[in-house]
């Protein structure tokens, strides 16, 4: 007779046996004289505490995605996983909040002993916006917009659409050229999150007023005229 706690599971000369936890198991051999003799051996099964190691807290670009990873150790094998609030079972996710979101996961071994962690994803905005003020005839003046540019830590990238550029924060640069040039700005912050703002920037008018003029039939600046350009 093979028992746990008294309760007689098997009465085979051999006996399979299953347990969750560390208990006593007793052996009971009975001859045909009603002789007996009783064998105890303890069957441990370590408690072992469930573990989980994941993710630590971030911060993302918005409009990126992230890997979420839950790894747990201890417990019992054969450990499940449930993530909230993405449906997921799986040890790993992929995730693009669209603001500061917390996901959690509970692991779950097949004892049904269960840990529960958190991680929280936030979401960093850029935005780029500039204004332009004309400073003389071929002088533009670049105004970042400081209301929309808010954040620490970031630096400008100006294009000012002629193949030069700067790293200033509001610069002023002269046109050499009478035409419409199209100036970007991208602004990125501390964790490389991006944003860019185009603007056409058309060249100053210039006028030309000659002071004299030769009007005898040659041909040659017969006409006076004003001359403008941009």
């Amino acid at each position: 007779q093979w028992s746990v706690g008294g309760e007689v599971f098997s009465i085979s000369n051999y006996a399979n046996f299953q347990s969750f936890e560390t208990v006593d198991l007793q052996c009971e051999v009975i001859d045909a004289c009603g002789a007996t003799t009783i064998e105890t051996v303890t069957v441990n099964i370590p408690d072992i505490p469930l573990e989980m190691t994941l993710s630590a807290d971030t911060l993302i670009c918005r409009g990126s995605t992230i890997p979420l990873i839950a790894q747990a150790s201890g417990g019992e094998e054969g450990i499940t996983y449930s993530w909230d609030p993405v449906n997921s079972n799986s040890w790993n996710i992929q995730v693009s909040p669209g603001g500061l979101t917390s996901y959690s996961v509970t692991a779950t071994d097949v004892c049904g002993q269960s840990l529960t962690q958190s991680v929280m994803v936030d979401v960093q905005d850029v935005y780029a916006a500039f204004d332009v003020e004309y400073l003389g005839a071929n002088t533009v003046q670049f105004i970042p917009d400081v209301e929309m540019v808010a954040c620490d830590s970031c630096f400008y990238v100006w294009d000012f659409g002629d193949g030069t550029s700067s790293n200033e924060d509001a610069p002023a640069h002269i046109y050499t050229q009478l035409d419409q040039f199209f100036a970007t700005l991208t602004v990125v912050d501390s964790i490389g999150c991006a944003d860019s703002f185009v603007k056409l920037v058309n060249a100053p008018v210039t006028l030309f007023v000659p002071n004299a003029f030769t009007p005898d039939g040659d041909g040659i600046n017969e006409v006076w005229q004003v001359v403008g350009s941009g």
